[in-house]
């Protein structure tokens, strides 16, 4: 995390109660030897009661109704990794996305 208004979060909670908060994710990764840097927004904010994750490789929040921008900043390294780690990384994602195709049929 490199930025919150904590104040402001309460705020939208309260003002939101059914909605899903969306966060700021900066994005950190190499690309032909470059540094680069995305940012997006991302559900991550939600009342369990009303939404869940699906998914095993790329999760999302179910079902995404109402959205409100939330004053969270946070830095994510996931996608900068040497070649081991990218390695590793793509086998444990084929591996569970076969389990699945194997247990459900697909991961929809």
């Amino acid at each position: 995390m490199y930025e919150l208004d904590e104040a402001a979060l309460r705020n939208l909670i309260d003002e939101h109660p059914e909605a899903v908060g969306r966060i700021h994710r900066k994005n950190y990764y190499s690309s032909d030897g470059s540094e680069m840097v995305s940012h997006e927004l991302i559900n991550r904010l939600f009342p369990k009661n009303l939404y869940h994750y699906e998914g095993t490789i790329h999760e999302q929040v179910v079902p995404a109704g109402e959205t409100y921008e939330v004053p969270l900043f946070i830095s994510h390294v996931g996608y900068k990794l040497d070649s081991v780690n990218k390695k590793e990384k793509a086998e444990r994602n084929l591996w569970n996305r076969r389990r699945i195709r194997e247990n459900y049929g697909s991961d929809s």
